[in-house]
């Protein structure tokens, strides 16, 4: 016989801000996958929200906003202890260094069951910033990595216990990103793209850990050798005005297009050929994850936790990073090599449905949340 269910745990999501990058992509999988009978979710936004474009289901899942603007707020301290009060919270999961102090203290205020933090890429290394992570790490119930080597950079850059530490790795909604070649052309079309051309397509927020102007250095070598060849870079940030400018520089803008921020990821996915991760840094990319998901062959930087996902030459292709004349000769190889790139898409497809599923990390994430409520 069954152990019945107990009453639903709360769980309240911190996140800094609620867009479309990586870690806020992780949080709606999370919360839109958790078992309804016996989970219910809040996502705490600490920036202004912009369109929801029905991310969540507004029947499972309560998304709110503090509004918050400029750096860190004690008075926000307060107002999350009153808002985890008000909505009867039972755990609360506080993402990187933009929600740890508030959120920890509040969360610590609020007298919360258990008190989850969870660093998923780069981490703050100001001085008096790793003495807080540290202190604050340490007053959290759990701590939560997404890599053996990026709990290995925790340990290393904040001095807090690699023991102590929990890695949980991402998981792709493989029935969503998939390879679909039917509205490739549609896609096309709507990007300003060529039918007929090879696509390279990077996806990732326009700041400097992300390194876009590596790939558009490569594209001074690998554009004029390659007619057909067009990049695509999709997303926005601080950097866009200078990248753009970079590639005007180098009298690229006809063959290298930049999208904005898009919400239809696995669409853009199957309208490209091979997708670059030029990153300086990473936890556990999506990015990464998902583009492998649908098939298309990936060329990254071996940073954080990327060569736990990529056997080099296997089901991916791992550069230095920064090393531009690595980036120029995967990107020749793989181009003029059609069946190499058919061979690393499929075993990378084959990769991610066996290690990176959403379901195994949704179970593990299910698994710590009943160990921390008694």
């Amino acid at each position: 016989m069954k152990k019945p269910l107990g009453p639903k745990i709360h769980i309240a999501f911190l996140v800094h801000t609620y867009g479309f990058g990586g870690l806020e992509n992780m949080v709606t999988n999370l919360v839109n996958h958790l078992n309804p009978h016996r989970f219910t979710s809040t996502i705490i936004c600490f920036a202004p929200l912009g369109q929801l474009n029905n991310r969540v289901d507004i029947n499972r899942v309560q998304v709110l906003s503090l509004g918050k603007t400029g750096g860190n707020n004690p008075q926000l301290i307060y107002k999350i202890y009153q808002i985890l009060k008000e909505i009867g919270v039972d755990i609360v999961q506080t993402h990187n260094w933009g929600t740890a102090v508030e959120g920890i203290l509040g969360a610590k205020l609020a007298r919360i069951q258990g008190v989850i933090h969870a660093e998923r890429g780069t981490i703050e290394v100001k001085a008096r910033n790793i003495f807080l992570q540290r202190l604050l790490w340490g007053v959290a119930d759990h701590v939560l990595s997404v890599s053996d080597a990026h709990k290995k950079k925790m340990t290393h850059l904040i001095g807090f216990p690699y023991s102590k530490i929990q890695a949980i790795v991402n998981g792709v909604d493989t029935d969503r990103f998939f390879p679909n070649s039917e509205k490739k052309e549609e896609m096309r079309n709507a990007l300003g793209l060529k039918k007929s051309s090879l696509c390279i397509g990077t996806i990732g927020s326009l700041r400097p850990v992300k390194n876009q102007s590596l790939l558009i250095k490569a594209c001074q070598s690998i554009l004029p050798q390659f007619e057909e060849v067009e990049v695509l870079i999709v997303g926005e940030g601080p950097l866009a005005l200078q990248l753009k400018q970079e590639v005007q520089a180098l009298g690229l803008t006809e063959k290298i297009h930049f999208s904005g921020a898009q919400p239809n990821i696995p669409e853009i996915l199957n309208a490209v050929d091979l997708f670059v991760l030029p990153s300086r840094s990473e936890g556990m990319p999506n990015a990464v994850l998902e583009a492998m998901s649908c098939g298309v062959p990936v060329i990254a930087t071996a940073v954080g936790g990327v060569p736990e996902v990529i056997e080099h030459g296997e089901n991916g292709i791992l550069i230095a990073s920064e090393d531009e004349p690595q980036l120029v000769a995967a990107l020749t190889n793989l181009i003029q090599n059609p069946e190499t790139r058919r061979m690393l898409g499929m075993k990378g497809r084959q990769r991610v449905l066996s290690h990176f599923s959403l379901k195994a990390m949704v179970s593990e994430y299910q698994d710590l949340y009943e160990s921390l409520v008694v």
